[in-house]
This record gives C-alpha cells, sequence and structure tokens, in this order.
C-alpha cells in the first residue's frame, strides 16, 4: 500500500455517494470510522498545484464540469484523488493488525490518526477553521493587477484563473483539513 496507486473507471453519471464508496473500497477502509477527506486534482495540475476538495456532492458535480470541459478541447479525462499522507500511514498500520494504545501504532513513536473515533473528536468539519481559511484565501487572492479586487484568481505564469466561490470554498476546506488533522495528529 505503501506510496501506492490504484486505478479505477468511474462513469460521469455516477452519484457522489457511488464516488465515495469506490474509493472507500479500493482503499478497503469500509469498516473504520474516521474515513478519509478526498482531494483531487485533474490532468496537467503540478505536484505544487492545490488540490480541491471533494466532500460533497456539488464538489463532484463541479468536477464532472471540469472534465467535460477538458474533453471538449481534445484533453482525455483523468482524475487523483489524494489522500493525506497521515491517513495512509494510520490506516496501513491498522490493516496491517497494529495495537492503537493512547493513539500511538505499534513501534511507531509519534501518535496517529485514532481512525476507529475512540477518544477526543476528529472531526473535518470545523467550521472555523474552514471560515477563517475561507477568508485568508479570498484575501490572498482577490489582490491581482489585472483581475482587481472583486474578482480571486489563481496567476500560474501569464494565465489567470478566476476562482469561483465554491472553488474557493473547496480549497479552504482543504487547507481546513490540513489544519484540523494536524491538530488531532499532535494529540
Amino acid at each position: 500500500m505503501e506510496n501506492a496507486s490504484k486505478r479505477r473507471s468511474v462513469l460521469k453519471s455516477a452519484t457522489f455517494q457511488e464516488v465515495t464508496q469506490l474509493v472507500h473500497e479500493t482503499m478497503d477502509c469500509e469498516d473504520v470510522q474516521l474515513k478519509p477527506t478526498l482531494m483531487y486534482k485533474t490532468r496537467g495540475q503540478t505536484k505544487s498545484s492545490a488540490a480541491y476538495c471533494l466532500t460533497e456532492e456539488e464538489e463532484w458535480c463541479n468536477l464532472v464540469d471540469t472534465l467535460e470541459i477538458g474533453e471538449l478541447k481534445g484533453q482525455p479525462p483523468e482524475v487523483n484523488i489524494i489522500v493525506t499522507e497521515k491517513y495512509l500511514t494510520a490506516l496501513a498500520l491498522k490493516l496491517k493488525g497494529a495495537a492503537n494504545v493512547n493513539g500511538k501504532w505499534g513501534r511507531v513513536k509519534s501518535p496517529l490518526l485514532n481512525l476507529d473515533l475512540e477518544g477526543p473528536a476528529h472531526s473535518v468539519s470545523d467550521t472555523d477553521a474552514v471560515t477563517e481559511a475561507f477568508v485568508k484565501l479570498k484575501a490572498a487572492r482577490s489582490c491581482c493587477a489585472v483581475c482587481g479586487p472583486t474578482k480571486p484568481c489563481l496567476v500560474e505564469g501569464d494565465t489567470h484563473h478566476e476562482l469561483s466561490v465554491s472553488k474557493l470554498k473547496s480549497w479552504a476546506r482543504s487547507l481546513a483539513v490540513h489544519t484540523v488533522e494536524d491538530r488531532n495528529y499532535r494529540q
């Protein structure tokens, strides 16, 4: 499982619930209480590009729309679903049968995510963190001299990509997930 990628095909007509179920089955985490927060990158995004959150039906619909636009431009659809390394490490150890003792697994010295949700809550839907990330992100992306202060954008080279509220929300949720997971990781 370490650094492993698995390819699955999904129809664009699939629902968000069907997609997440397929991902959970592929990762072998259906029986784990704490499910991974899913993020994605599409073909052409670099490693340093921010991943988009894939946590609700609307974000799945946005992804399908993005892929359909790419197909019209002759780009074959390809999406990489991303899960944090912390989650993958905790899941790999759990699947190997390592015992969880006070948030520590086997011989691992640093605490890992508690996948069985025992002890402190590990909710990633920390609305304060999402709101804070959204406000900071919108302010940081609304200072382009070309697009003006009212249109958030992402500049890649000479290209300005306008960021919709939905995309900003997804990006903020992704940033907040890392903040919450980092906080839970340290507990």
